[in-house]
């Protein structure tokens, strides 16, 4: 094989809660993560040697600031394996919004560079390496991340092929260093949250109203502060029918849950309308 495609899935975070802060300055988490149909599209060749990266979306790097050029560099020198690769990005997941995108892309990259270049190596560990989100990719689905999201447990979420999801967002990107040090400067209002084993409990049952009333993002308030524009979107969202609605990771896209696809569909195509970007989407 010279060649494939793969399509590289967005997140979105269901509860993501600060835990503390290591000595290294990264911050600890508990964060409920769910994979979406919202997808870029990775396309990795064979060259005989060097990593080349193009993509069709102005303002993304491609060269070793790309961090799909860090996947690819990772597995070449763990797996000791002799050639190139040649990476093409077609985005469609937005940039800067907390959906993982390019650690979306670059878990594809590793999946894909294994298929082309099999080798004995833990894609985990060079995963990792990458970036803290790139080993919830690896898997996917529904999975309760800790740590600086490195801990994994993978999560049976009965039902949620019955929850539509509308993702949209309406302001610039957030830088996530940023983020998390204006967290830093706030005052802190810590309270009792939904440990592993209650969200176990509820996903299992497929319980969505126990489900939306848990969601929260302590990441949000901080967020607000340099985009207001977000709790416009919480509230056009609501307005328009979503049971919930959250931002996402470290912001700025914003997402609506429905228990009705008519809803999601109306309220995407309502939002079109006076946002940069709004896509309608399934959970996976």
């Amino acid at each position: 094989m010279e060649a494939l495609t793969l399509s590289a899935y967005a997140k979105i975070n269901l509860t993501l809660g600060i835990t503390g802060i290591r000595d290294d300055g990264y911050h600890t988490l508990e964060t409920l993560m769910q994979e979406i149909s919202l997808a870029d599209t990775v396309t990795l060749k064979k060259i005989p040697q060097g990593i080349l990266i193009d993509c069709d979306q102005d303002g993304i790097p491609t060269d070793e600031k790309n961090i799909c050029y860090k996947a690819a560099k990772g597995y070449l020198e763990k797996s000791g394996v002799e050639g190139g690769i040649r990476i093409s990005l077609q985005k469609r997941i937005p940039d800067g919004a907390g959906m993982g995108g390019g650690s979306a892309d670059a878990a594809a990259v590793l999946k894909g560079m294994h298929a082309l270049y099999p080798a004995k190596v833990s894609l985990a560990e060079i995963a990792l390496r990458c970036g803290a989100d790139v080993p919830f990719f690896l898997e996917g689905g529904t999975a309760f991340c800790q740590g600086i999201g490195e801990v994994l447990t993978p999560l049976s979420f009965r039902g949620k092929d019955r929850i539509f999801c509308v993702v949209a967002k309406n302001c610039d990107g957030l830088s996530t260093p940023k983020i998390y040090s204006l967290y830093d400067s706030l005052p802190q209002n810590k309270k009792a949250r939904a440990g592993l084993d209650v969200i176990r409990n509820v996903l299992s049952k497929g319980d969505h109203a126990a489900l939306f009333s848990m969601m929260e993002n302590d990441l949000e308030l901080p967020a607000l502060t340099l985009r207001p524009q977000i709790m416009d979107l919480k509230e056009a969202l609501l307005s328009n029918g979503a049971d919930c609605a959250m931002m996402t990771g470290s912001g700025s896209a914003v997402f609506g849950l429905f228990l009705w696809e008519e809803k999601a569909r109306a309220a995407e195509a309502a939002l079109k309308q006076s946002c940069r970007e709004a896509h309608f989407c399934t959970l996976l």
